[in-house]
C-alpha cells in the first residue's frame, strides 16, 4: 500500500510544520533526512519523489481535490492525476516564478489576468505531464484552480522552505546576512559622510551668498543717496524755468477781455455826456 493508494495513510505523514526561523527549518529537515538525498532536477513520479514540504503541499491540493469531486461529481484522475500534481509542486519549487502571475487571495473574487499572463501560464503549465488545452482554459481550467489554490499562505510557506533546505545551512545563510549587513553599513556611512560634505559646502556656499546680497544693498543704498541730491536740484530747477514761461492765455479769453474794455469805455464816456448835458442845464 502507498500513501497515494489511501487517504488514510497518506496523510499521517503529513507533518504540522510551523517555521518560525532558518535555523528551525534545517533541524526538521536534519531529522528527516528527506531535502538532502532528493535530486530536484529529476521529474516526481510519485508522492515518494518529494521532501517533506513538498508533500504537505501535495496533501492540501489533495484535499483541494477531494473538495472539487465532491462538488462536480467526478473522479479525482479527472481533475488531476497524483503525478501531475507532483510534477506542478517540483515546478513551483524550483522556480517560484513558474505559471505565477499576481492570483487574487481572495476566493470570493475571480481571477483578474491580461491576455499575456493568461497565454505564458498555459504555456508553463503544459509542459506538465497529464495537462491539456482543456485544463488550460481561463478562468474555469482546472490549471489556474490549482495555480490559485497555491497562493494560499501556508502552500507558499512549505514552498519557501523546501527551497531554504536545499540552498545550504542556515549558519552560512546568517554569517551571509552579517556580511552583507556590514557591506550595507559600511556604505550607509560612506553615503552619511558625504552628505554630511555636500550638507556643509552648501551651507558655506548659503553663507557667501548672504554676504553678497548684504554687500549689493548697502551699494545699492548708497546710490540712492547720490541719486537724491541731483532729483531735488532737477526739481528746482524746473520749477525755476516754469516761473520764468509767460502766461499765454487763449484767443478767445483775450477777446472776451477786450470787448469788456471797450464796454467799460463806452458806459465812461455815457456817463460823461449826461453829466455835461446836467451842467449846461444849470447854467
Amino acid at each position: 500500500m502507498t500513501y497515494d493508494d489511501d487517504d488514510g495513510e497518506w496523510v499521517k505523514k503529513q507533518k504540522k510544520v510551523r517555521v518560525e526561523d532558518r535555523r528551525y527549518a534545517e533541524q526538521t529537515a536534519e531529522d528527516s533526512k528527506i531535502a538532502h538525498i532528493l535530486d530536484y532536477d529529476n521529474t516526481p513520479q510519485t508522492s515518494e519523489d518529494l521532501d517533506d514540504f513538498e508533500f504537505a503541499i501535495y496533501a492540501l491540493l489533495r484535499k483541494w481535490r477531494h473538495k472539487r469531486c465532491a462538488e462536480l461529481d467526478l473522479e479525482p484522475y479527472k481533475i488531476f492525476q497524483n503525478k501531475t500534481i507532483c510534477i506542478i509542486i517540483r515546478m513551483r519549487r524550483n522556480n517560484d516564478s513558474w505559471a505565477r502571475k499576481q492570483f487574487k487571495v481572495d476566493q470570493s473574487n475571480p481571477l483578474e489576468l491580461s491576455q499575456a499572463d493568461i497565454k505564458d501560464i498555459a504555456t508553463d503549465l503544459l509542459e506538465c505531464w497529464g495537462i491539456g488545452p482543456i485544463k488550460i482554459q481561463y478562468p474555469d481550467g482546472f490549471g489556474f484552480e490549482i495555480l490559485h489554490e497555491m497562493e494560499d499562505p501556508e502552500i507558499v510557506e512549505h514552498f519557501q522552505v523546501s527551497r531554504l533546505l536545499a540552498g545550504g545551512s542556515a549558519d552560512d545563510d546568517i554569517e551571509d546576512a552579517d556580511q552583507t549587513g556590514d557591506s550595507n553599513s559600511s556604505s550607509i556611512d560612506q553615503e552619511l559622510s558625504t552628505t554630511k560634505e555636500e550638507t556643509s559646502t552648501i551651507k558655506e556656499e548659503t553663507y557667501t551668498i548672504k554676504e553678497e546680497t548684504s554687500s549689493i544693498k548697502e551699494e545699492v543704498s548708497t546710490i540712492k543717496e547720490e541719486i537724491s541730491p541731483k532729483k531735488e536740484k532737477s526739481t528746482i530747477k524746473q520749477e525755476s524755468e516754469e516761473s520764468k514761461e509767460p502766461i499765454v492765455e487763449d484767443k478767445p479769453a483775450i477777446e472776451k477781455k477786450n470787448k469788456r474794455k471797450v464796454q467799460d469805455k463806452k458806459s465812461g464816456d455815457r456817463s460823461l455826456d449826461m453829466e455835461t448835458e446836467e451842467n449846461e442845464k444849470k447854467k
